[in-house]
């Protein structure tokens, strides 16, 4: 692109900035450059602004003061305050109402992904649990019990039957069907059993997302009252989260007053 289709770019934007005035400033006549000028720039390149300043993927270091020279891209980690600059202590940097709210944001995320995880599993759980109270199993129980003992009875019939071949074949005919009915009914118990073990491992993935998504909530209201404490704006958020983070604070609030409860009644 040249400076004037570069130039041209830029007050289709809405913001001139002259052929000549891009023309200086490649050739390092002009040296400064101003916040709406890197911004335009950029978007007219169409690249990220920060790269106008840092140019990663050309030079193997960049001075981002006086003395201090980086990789570009740690020093956009800097710029941007993804971290915290050399001449920064951590304890102020992690103060800073930019790295909370960038917290914020990660935690908003984090908190959003273990809503849907939850969702899912509860889903999931739900239909299990349909599909579980359709078994009879409690029947079926029983069942396998009365087919076990008239098995051990045709089996008392047999030895006293020994000398009655007509006999004993109809009776072996009818513990041949009982085997059959013992063997399907052993097969659903053992099913149910296998349930069982399903059903707790679904619980176990609800507990296990609902503490997940507790610890999340703990941390982003943790994070609005330091937002307050330096009198910063508490981001938005809308949707489940905002549900989510409305039901965690309903019942902290009754935790709390349900232990002051228990205080005054052993005073």
């Amino acid at each position: 692109m040249s400076a004037q289709q570069l130039a041209d770019r830029c007050e289709d934007l809405g913001f001139q900035i002259p052929r000549s005035v891009i023309a200086n400033l490649e050739s390092k006549r002009r040296l400064t450059i101003s916040a709406a000028e890197i911004v335009i720039l950029s978007a007219a390149l169409e690249v990220p602004p920060v790269t106008l300043l840092f140019p990663i993927g050309y030079r193997e270091s960049v001075d981002y003061l006086p003395g201090i020279s980086v990789a570009p891209l740690e020093a956009i980690d800097y710029f941007s305050g993804a971290a915290a600059p050399p001449v920064v202590s951590n304890e102020v940097f992690l103060s800073h109402q930019m790295y909370l709210y960038e917290s914020h944001r990660r935690l908003s995320r984090r908190a959003g992904r273990e809503i849907d995880r939850r969702r899912r599993a509860e889903t999931e759980l739900a239909v299990f649990e349909q599909r579980l109270s359709k078994m009879q199993t409690a029947d079926r129980l029983q069942e396998l019990d009365e087919v076990r003992a008239e098995r051990d009875s045709v089996f008392a019939s047999l030895r006293e039957q020994a000398a009655h071949p007509d006999k004993r074949a109809a009776l072996e005919q009818h513990l041949l069907l009982l085997s059959v009915r013992e063997h399907e009914l052993g097969s659903e118990v053992a099913e149910f059993h296998s349930m069982i073990s399903e059903h707790r491992r679904l619980r176990w993935a609800v507990d296990a997302a609902s503490r997940s998504l507790r610890t999340a909530l703990e941390q982003l209201v943790d994070l609005w009252a330091r937002l307050d404490a330096i009198g910063a704006l508490r981001p938005k958020i809308d949707g489940t989260l905002r549900v989510a983070v409305e039901d965690f604070l309903e019942q902290r609030f009754r935790y709390d007053d349900d232990d002051r409860g228990e205080d005054d009644d052993e005073e």
